[in-house]
């Protein structure tokens, strides 16, 4: 009989990590080892061949919980979007220092690959229309510290493991209220704001998309040494609207503003955030990211023979559906 493959998912109680431990448990060749920092690990995923540990990555002795492990999928991280001293002092400890500790044990236990979700954040932007692995760059504080760590993984690539890194683009999905369960309920109550034409895109991503392409990222010896923009293919803001106002079984009702206006309120939002050291609603950045005409491409992973088929639509209606059923709305 051959040795069961044995995989270590840390942050697995998070949004992503609790979607790819629900993925891979269904294969009973795998033994799965996830961390969590939550107290209730009796309310998490249980399956025969899953073992839940309670660490701190960035305090424990890891060396055991290491031990016979053949990938590692590194889902943990910090992603605070705030500019103060102590946003920046929580972005090196738990993105980039917290990663050099779990590289090192990694080293000496010998695993066979180490797999990083980062974020698009560490290349959200671009002088180009289209950005890719190449052209783009990070701009805010969270992106520069997940570019950081993208590098003191690419140290370790090789020597002794090979990596691979996988960026995201903006996840959803059942179970988590992100944005697009802020954008179901504006779109629900008739105050669903469309600065501009409406036109541009937007680069969301269902998590049961994202959770194949990391299942079929283990051990792929094409995908060694390698960074990916994980995305599918983009809907227009228009497009996007429509198809919630669709599930919800409502007529569409948007409300238009000049772009002018939206600026106008956020560069205000933006003063008086630097002021009160929080993040608001509105903001010069995502301003840029509602109304920008760039394109996150997902040629790259498409090469692989993954992403071949955008599941975004499918997966709005299953999302709405659920927030529906589940009376979130």
């Amino acid at each position: 009989m051959s040795k069961r493959e044995k995989i270590l998912i840390t942050g697995a109680s998070g949004f992503v990590g609790q979607a790819l431990v629900k993925k891979l448990i269904t294969d009973k060749s795998k033994k799965i080892v996830a961390t969590t920092n939550s107290k209730c690990i009796s309310e998490l995923i249980s399956s025969e061949n899953l073992i839940w540990r309670k660490v701190d990555l960035l305090k424990d002795n890891l060396k055991d919980l290491l031990a016979g492990i053949d990938v590692v999928y590194h889902l943990v991280g910090y992603s605070g979007l705030g500019t103060s001293d102590e946003e920046l002092t929580k972005l090196t400890l738990l993105n980039e220092e917290l990663t050099s500790r779990l590289l090192e044990y990694s080293k000496q236990a010998d695993i066979k690959h180490f797999i990083y979700v980062s974020s698009i954040s560490a290349c959200e932007n671009s002088n180009e229309k289209n950005i890719d692995e190449e052209n783009g760059f990070p701009q805010s504080l969270y992106g520069i510290s997940k570019k950081k760590t993208e590098e003191i993984i690419f140290s370790f690539s090789g020597n002794p493991f090979p990596v691979t890194i996988l960026r995201p683009t903006a996840l959803f999905g059942k179970h988590h209220k992100g944005s697009i369960y802020e954008l179901t309920k504006r779109v629900k109550e008739n105050r669903f704001l469309i600065f501009g034409s409406g036109e541009n895109f937007t680069n969301f991503y269902y998590i049961d998309e994202f959770t194949n392409v990391l299942k079929a990222t283990c051990l792929n010896k094409d995908m060694f040494g390698e960074i990916y923009i994980a995305s599918s293919d983009p809907l227009t803001l228009n497009r996007l609207a429509r198809l919630i106002s669709t599930v919800l079984k409502i007529s569409p009702s948007f409300i238009w503003l000049p772009l002018s206006v939206g600026y106008l309120v956020a560069y205000f939002f933006d003063f008086l955030s630097f002021f009160i050291s929080q993040e608001l609603p509105l903001s010069k950045r995502r301003m840029e990211a509602m109304t920008g005409s760039k394109v996150y491409s997902n040629g790259k992973l498409k090469l692989e023979g993954l992403s071949k088929k955008s599941e975004t639509e499918r997966g709005l209606k299953e999302t709405v559906q659920w927030f529906l059923d589940n009376k979130m709305l």
